[in-house]
Formats: structure tokens, C-alpha cells, sequence
């Protein structure tokens, strides 16, 4: 209910064409509510976070208006 509501705020009232988000590689469950909601990978940083000793890779994820704002 929570990123139904921060997309419409995003492209409705805010007016925005694109919205981005990282994702830790690895974190399945994050990536599968992102793609729930339209959310596409569309790049990989290569060993962006330093997370429990180790670097770690991040998808960027983005997802375009529909209504072509």
C-alpha cells in the first residue's frame, strides 16, 4: 500500500517522468516487491557498498510515468 502510495505521489502530484531506487544484490525479496510494483533493473554498480566486511554489488531500478508526464 506504502509504494502504491509514493508512485502516485511521485508521478501525480509531483509530475515526475522517471523514478530510481538501489538494490543490494542479493536482497531477492526487496528486488521481487520492486518488480511488483513495474520497477526494471536497468544497471549494476560493481562492488558499490561495503556491507559485513565485504563489497557488494547494487542493481539500479527505475520505472517510467505512464501517464507521460
Amino acid at each position: 500500500m506504502l509504494e502504491g502510495c509514493l508512485l502516485k505521489v511521485a508521478f501525480d502530484v509531483a509530475c515526475l517522468h522517471t523514478l530510481k531506487l538501489e538494490v543490494i544484490k542479493g536482497n531477492e525479496r526487496a528486488l521481487k516487491l520492486y518488480e511488483r510494483f513495474g520497477f526494471k533493473k536497468e544497471g549494476e554498480l560493481k562492488d558499490f557498498v561495503y556491507k559485513n566486511g565485504n563489497y557488494n554489488n547494487v542493481f539500479i531500478m527505475g520505472i517510467l510515468n505512464k501517464n507521460g508526464n
